[in-house]
């Protein structure tokens, strides 16, 4: 999960073909470009705040990762 614009650059290229790239897009103003990735866009930041806890975008990042993989539920989560 790439949570800023300096880790989508530092990380996007060492997600496997095939693989997912999840981005926070409240920070990132230049989304990946790959093709051949699965890219899920998480507004994490937006939606902390909306909450009222700024603090708690990481957590906002897991679930939507959680979801969008659909590997655990959010219960377990």
């Amino acid at each position: 999960m790439a949570m800023n614009q300096a880790s989508l650059a530092k990380f996007e290229d060492r997600v496997n073909a095939g693989g997912v790239l999840a981005y926070n897009a409240t920070l990132i103003d230049t989304p990946p470009k790959r093709g051949d990735v699965r890219i899920v866009k998480i507004p994490a930041n937006e939606i902390a705040t909306e909450l009222g806890n700024p603090q708690v975008a990481n957590m906002v990042a897991a679930g939507g990762l959680v979801t969008a993989l659909g590997i655990i539920s959010l219960d377990s989560l």
